[in-house]
């Protein structure tokens, strides 16, 4: 029992302002993607960041792309991996397809040599995606 408290200790995560502020934001049936998603091929990788981003959704219970139960849509690995590469054109297609409304970009999990790059990309995107609000690294946008 003590490595089990150790472990989850370990993997805490605090919602921070800013996921609060989703309450506020998405309409009652919107739904959100987290980002950006582990490139990983490791499947550890890419479930701890997944099983952060559901912790995260306690703070507003929004639909999420990350949730899962076990079982996976038949074209969630497809999906996943177009996503990895938001915010591309194909990326933003995929989320409208899916019904997802917003993004909560987390710059934290971003290398630091890579942010300039990628917040140049996401300005680049800005004709299709609306900044809501922004709060330390964390930054939401709308899809347009």
């Amino acid at each position: 029992m003590h490595l089990v408290a150790r472990a989850l200790a370990e993997h805490r995560v605090e919602a921070d302002r800013l996921l609060v502020a989703l309450r506020a934001a998405l309409a009652a049936d919107g739904a959100l993607l987290e980002a950006p998603l582990s490139d990983s091929r490791g499947d550890a990788a890419r479930e701890q960041r997944s099983t952060a981003f559901m912790l995260h959704s306690m703070a507003h219970w929004k639909p999420i792309f990350q949730g899962f139960s076990g079982a996976k849509p038949p074209t969630y690995e497809t999906d996943y991996w177009t996503l990895t590469r938001f915010p591309d054109a194909a990326a933003i297609a995929t989320l409208r397809r899916l019904g997802i409304s917003h993004v909560v970009w987390h710059a934290d999990l971003v290398p630091e040599a890579e942010r300039a790059v990628m917040d140049e990309r996401l300005l680049a995107a800005s004709h299709q995606l609306e900044l809501v609000h922004a709060e330390g690294d964390g930054r939401l946008y709308r899809i347009r």
